[in-house]
């Protein structure tokens, strides 16, 4: 019994460092295939360049060795050549996965998804073209790989010092650490350089720390934004956007034009009783009854109102600090730029993205909460218009926060009852009575359709409606439950309430129209540029949207954006992308779909979107 225990001890042991050595062999492995994404990063050749993606590579791919390793421990208990035949079918499997996605990313320059599985599964042959040379090479490929991970099984049985795990761990952990500072220190101090090789990496979320180093008072955040301002980010970098050059004719008479944007403001709740002056309002706009947002919460929603893409390019141009071709028109033909955010413009950095380049540009507004962060903004932009000269058209944001913390004053009378007296996540679940939550939410909208009426009214009383173009929508929606699957708020799925959204747009004519025919927030940007900045470069140019008013073109599907996955949404499905490519069709009302209808062109279509601004 003891010389049965012994040997099981000893097989246990010997299985240990095995695989210790095999996987940090592996290691070397992941990390040579990675080198196949340098091509695309046109790396500065300056130490930190080269420091951080050196450490990124080490530290990354490192790290999946680390887990992978950890993965197969469970088959330590297991006979050794059993063991070690699973190890080496894990390891082909992930570096093929690897070479695979070096090999996407070389074509489409984006990383596996569950779509390129099923294109590559269906042999549609639109996308990736995959001739008898190109299969006769994956084959090849394969085969070098299963050899290569033979030898490195043998040298694992063959090599019996751990000094080399040891020595790899210590590489790996102390790449790792080097790469997370260098993001979080160049990410603070608004430098592209660094940042911008980010999305290469597959799987890879890197550390930021704009916060915590302002509070150990290491990075002051306003002045290192104004400090970046007077710096030329690089110019070599992964995006083509615009796709050519924008080509515009400069109105004579130049438009005005005003955003005003309420943060979480669902579709149905753009009535007459909760929100009566801007419905007032929107008697001479157009009313579009079908509009999407490009996200289910605040960072892919506003970025898709800028951009006019899906918030799949997100990281790229918040890495390049890259913002919209709309800003950056608007900016060429001498517009006056007011822009007010009751939360702060930079979470989500929006500081870096669409409004990169506006200074001065105020990230907190002064308030112990949204209803006085509100009413600031509201009476800063007043004092704006009121005191502004009329030499330059401007344009103006506002983004009211009221609605999304549910809040009001104390004093106001309230519309709705029963009404919350306070919001008690605690007390949410599938079988709870949305009606008190939903009635402070609609008590809330009414406050900021107040402040709304106050600005409107400014408008009026200066004589600039007449010649502004006013936009009044929202970022996202906001669910109480509305399907039965315990879902509240935002940012956990892509059904209506979540994602449908109010859009008026007031033209200075003033004629009124209910538009009905599907539209999202990648067309508002485009509309802006055809309308107000006499932009005749073709929209394909720049966005994937259309113009809000052309009638004629598909959206039969709209890539809608999260903060970590993104959804196709059609008509009566959804597919949802996970983090890591898994795909689940499921329907509007969020069950099961048997079936998926996106296929074929369609299909290519959407891979098309997230690709198309992509070198």
């Amino acid at each position: 019994m003891n010389a049965l225990r012994i040997l099981w001890q000893h097989t246990f042991q010997q299985n240990i460092s095995w695989n210790m050595r095999f996987w940090a062999f592996n290691s070397l492995l992941l990390m040579t295939i990675a080198c196949r994404y340098w091509p695309w990063m046109n790396v500065e050749y300056q130490l930190l360049s080269l420091a951080y993606v050196v450490c990124t590579v080490v530290g990354l791919f490192g790290l999946f060795a680390i887990l992978l390793f950890l993965l197969t421990s469970p088959c330590f208990l297991l006979p050794s050549v059993v063991q070690k035949c699973c190890s080496v079918v894990v390891a082909l499997l992930v570096s093929g996965l690897l070479l695979t996605d070096t090999m996407v990313y070389d074509q489409l320059r984006f990383h596996l998804n569950g779509f390129v599985f099923e294109y590559l599964w269906d042999g549609h042959n639109q996308i990736i073209v995959l001739s008898w040379m190109t299969w006769l090479t994956i084959i090849g490929f394969v085969f070098i790989l299963i050899m290569i991970q033979c030898v490195l099984a043998y040298w694992a049985s063959r090599q019996a010092s751990m000094k080399i795990c040891g020595g790899m761990l210590m590489m790996i952990l102390a790449c790792l650490s080097t790469s997370q500072f260098l993001h979080a220190w160049k990410d603070a101090h608004y430098d592209a350089l660094i940042t911008g090789y980010t999305p290469h990496f597959p799987l890879y979320y890197p550390l930021t720390a704009k916060k915590t180093l302002a509070r150990w008072r290491w990075v002051n955040g306003e002045e290192a934004r104004e400090e970046s301002l007077k710096v030329v980010q690089p110019k070599k970098h992964h995006l083509k956007y615009p796709l050519f050059p924008i080509e515009a004719i400069k109105p004579e008479q130049q438009r005005n034009v005003l955003m005003l944007v309420v943060d979480a403001w669902r579709y149905d709740d753009a009535n007459d009783k909760t929100v009566p002056n801007i419905m007032n309002f929107a008697k001479g706009a157009s009313r579009f009854h079908q509009h999407i947002s490009g996200g289910n919460s605040t960072q892919p929603g506003i970025f898709s109102l800028f951009y006019g893409l899906p918030a799949t390019y997100w990281d790229s141009f918040r890495g390049l600090q890259q913002r919209p071709v709309m800003m950056e028109m608007l900016a060429q033909q001498g517009y006056e730029f007011s822009v007010y955010g009751s939360a702060p413009l930079d979470h989500p950095p929006f500081d870096r993205t669409v409004f990169s380049g506006i200074s001065p540009l105020r990230l907190m507004t002064p308030g112990r909460n949204a209803v006085e962060r509100d009413q600031r903004i509201i009476d800063d932009f007043n004092h704006f218009i009121e005191h502004r000269g009329n030499t330059r058209p401007f344009f103006g944001f506002l983004f009211l926060d009221s609605a999304h913390s549910v809040d009001f004053p104390d004093t106001m009378d309230k519309p709705f009852s029963p009404s919350w007296e306070r919001v008690d996540h605690l007390k949410l679940h599938n079988d709870f009575n949305p009606e008190p939550y939903r009635n402070r939410y609609r008590n809330a909208l009414y406050y900021v359709d107040q402040l709304m009426g106050k600005v409107l009214e400014t408008l009026r009383q200066q004589g600039v409606l007449d010649n502004t173009i006013v936009v009044i929508t929202s970022d996202h929606g906001q669910e109480f439950n509305d399907n039965g699957k315990n879902y509240w708020g935002h940012g956990s799925n892509f059904s209506q309430p979540q994602i449908h959204v109010p859009l008026f747009v007031r033209l200075p004519s003033g004629q009124g129209q209910d538009i009905y025919g599907r539209t999202s927030h990648f067309d508002i940007s485009v509309t802006l540029m055809e309308l107000a900045l006499g932009v005749t470069s073709p929209a394909e140019h720049y966005s994937t949207g259309y113009n809000l008013y052309d009638r004629e073109s598909s959206r039969d599907w709209l890539i809608v954006g999260s903060y970590m996955q993104y959804a196709v949404v059609g008509h009566d499905e959804l597919d949802v992308v996970y983090p890591g490519g898994i795909i689940k069709t499921i329907t509007p009302q969020l069950n099961n779909k048997p079936e998926r209808g996106l296929k074929g062109s369609a299909l290519h279509h959407v891979m098309l979107q997230q690709n198309r601004f992509l070198r």
